[in-house]
Formats: structure tokens, sequence, C-alpha cells
């Protein structure tokens, strides 16, 4: 036999469970809520299903909701189900937008925020001083997107220096917890939206761009949404681990995965993972042929 034939472009490496696939998977829900008044309701509900779960307020400590969400059925790891937890009140409503595989952490530790804050151009720099760690990223993502939803929306002024600099801090908190390590995060497809207006804004106004790219450097969008489309892939790190545990079976189950979803991707999309994961479907496939004779040599 010869040496591993795998050639990943590797991100960071995600913290897997050996296990590809499971019958079902349940996910405890512990949410705390950072508000003025407690809300009428916690829930979250899977996008292709009706009815949300309702979490419930603990007993001990006020603020915090918990629930428990379940699904059965085999599903591919590569394979993702997106979530909404949404905190409620009358005067209106908090979301956070989860995608939860069956290898993310069973039990999941959230935060919603909604404190009073000021609008005023001083508290963005607070909001943008946050830290990386979750909590402070989950704080930044409520914060920057409440304070630009004001000035878009109450104070009207959608292309002032400080809703530009909200925005992109609302996106950047949104992207930075989709790609950390074994994130169960998801998206946020209304900040994105904002983002790409704003850069077709600036490719048809010539002063607008002067302001845009003040806070927002040329090919930043792309190179970040580049990322996003093939940080699913990510999870193919784990093949060659498996491969050199001698877990077999593992690695030709996530191997198959992985292999049947880039097969179905857009060209881009494959190109995109070829560049920022170095994998392809060629390497895929040899990697099944190479997998499959390590069994064959073991049964022997």
């Amino acid at each position: 036999m010869g040496p591993l034939k795998f050639s990943f472009g590797l991100m960071a490496a995600l913290l897997l469970s050996p296990a590809t696939c499971l019958a079902a998977s349940a996910f405890e829900v512990s949410v705390r809520v950072n508000a003025g008044e407690a809300p009428k309701d916690v829930t979250i509900q899977r996008d292709d299903q009706p009815q949300p779960t309702f979490l419930k307020r603990d007993q001990g400590e006020q603020v915090l909701y918990k629930g428990e969400i379940s699904d059965t059925g085999d599903l591919p790891v590569i394979t993702r189900l997106f979530y909404t937890l949404v905190a409620s009140w009358q005067n209106g409503a908090e979301q956070l937008y989860l995608g939860l595989r069956n290898t993310s952490p069973k039990q999941l530790q959230l935060e919603i925020y909604r404190e009073p804050f000021s609008a005023e151009p001083s508290y963005l720099d607070k909001i943008e001083a946050l830290g990386n760690d979750q909590r402070s990223l989950i704080k930044k993502y409520f914060q920057s997107r409440a304070f630009h939803r004001i000035w878009r929306h109450e104070k009207q002024q959608p292309l002032h220096a400080i809703a530009i600099r909200s925005a992109k801090a609302w996106f950047d908190a949104a992207v930075s917890l989709v790609n950390r390590q074994n994130s169960y995060f998801r998206m946020d497809s209304e900040i994105e939206k904002i983002m790409n207006e704003y850069e077709e804004l600036a490719r048809r106004d010539p002063n607008f761009r002067k302001r845009y790219l003040l806070y927002v450097n040329t090919g930043y969008m792309k190179a970040t949404m580049d990322q996003l489309t093939v940080s699913n892939y990510q999870i193919a790190s784990r093949i060659p681990e498996l491969v050199t545990s001698g877990q077999f079976e593992e690695a030709e189950k996530l191997n198959s995965s992985v292999l049947d979803r880039l097969t179905n991707e857009p060209q881009e999309t494959q190109r995109l993972v070829e560049k920022h994961q170095g994998i392809n479907a060629r390497l895929l496939k040899s990697n099944a042929e190479y997998i499959g004779n390590l069994q064959k040599d073991r049964r022997m």
C-alpha cells in the first residue's frame, strides 16, 4: 500500500464524533434571554416543519429557557437541518439562525439580547469593540442588528456612514458565528441581502463607493461569501483522520456523503470547493477506491 491519497486544503479541523449517521439525534437547548423584560415565549422551529417547539422557563433562573429538539431518520453527516430560534415580545421578536448536523454538540448554549441601548454613534464603538468568544459575538450580532435597523428604518438613513458601519459589524458577527469550529449557526440572509445591496450601489454610484470603501475593503464581500459557500465541506478534513485511526467504514460513509453532495453542486461551487478546501470529485472517487482496498486488506 502506498501513502494516503488525501491532499485536503484544511481549514480548522472539526471536532466530530466518529459516527457519520445517527438513527436519532436529540439536542438539549438552553437559551439565556438578556432583555429589559421577559419574553412572552421562546421557541425553536425547524424550517421545514409547521409547528415550533416551545422552550420552558427554568424555575430556578427566570432568564433561562430550556427544551429539547429531536429528529429521526438517518442523515448523512454533511446534511444540516435549519432551525430558527425566536424570542417574542408584544412589540416584536428576536431571531437567531441555526444549522445542526447529527454531529453537532448535543447541548446547545445560546443567548438572545434585547437590552435597551443608545443609537448614538458613540455606542457603535462599544459594539464594534466586543470580543470574539461566542457569547461576545452573539451580543455583537444582536446589538449591531438592532442598531442598524434603527438607522435604516426609524432614522431612514440606510446610506449614512453609521448605517454602513453597523451593517458591517452585523455581517462580521454573523460570519464569525458561522465560521466557528464545529459551528451550529447559519448565515443571516437579511444582512447578506443588505450587504449585497450596498455592493451593487457601490458599483453604480461613485460617491457612495467612496464612503462605502472606508469601511468595507474591495473584494471583501466576495471573498467572505465564497468562504461561506464552501464552509460546509470543512467536514471532509475528518476523512484522513478516520483512515489513519483505522475507522475505514466511517471514512467510507463520510467520503461517499461528501462526494454525493459535491457532484450535485453547480460547477462554480465545485470550483470554489476545490480552490478553498482542496477537494474535488476526482479526488473523492480516488479516496473511495483507496479506502475500499484498505477494507479488503483488513478482511484478508
